[in-house]
């Protein structure tokens, strides 16, 4: 048992906050990809960035499309709320990740990423 698990009252309020973007793909019924991003205050700028935290296909459906067209709602969402951009974070070693990224207009950068377990 995962005690970890979220509370279905924990996930609704997920699901009406502002701050979240969920974006599902269904086909015939199921959902077969989503993704979360979440919509942060920019300092530099008058406008809030987005940054992507989890897409997710079904890997039975992989290079069909869905996660392309999931990234375009995000982003046609994105633009039409006047946010600066979108970002999302990959690891070096997910060539498959990496090269989606880049298919769907995704600039590179290098940076280096910290993480504070706690």
């Amino acid at each position: 048992k995962n005690s970890n698990k979220p509370t279905k009252e924990y996930l609704d309020r997920l699901l009406l906050d502002e701050r979240i973007i969920f974006v599902v793909a269904i086909v015939e019924g199921e959902v077969v990809g989503a993704l979360t991003a979440y919509v942060l205050p920019a300092v530099y700028a008058a406008s809030n960035e987005v940054y992507l935290y989890d897409l997710a296909v079904n890997t039975s459906l992989h290079r069909k499309g869905i996660g392309k067209n999931l990234m375009n709602e995000l982003k046609a969402y994105c633009q039409g709320m006047k946010y600066k951009e979108v970002f999302v974070q990959a690891d070096a070693e997910d060539v498959d990740a990496i090269g989606f990224y880049k298919a769907t207009g995704g600039h590179p950068l290098n940076a280096v990423h910290f993480s504070y377990p706690l």
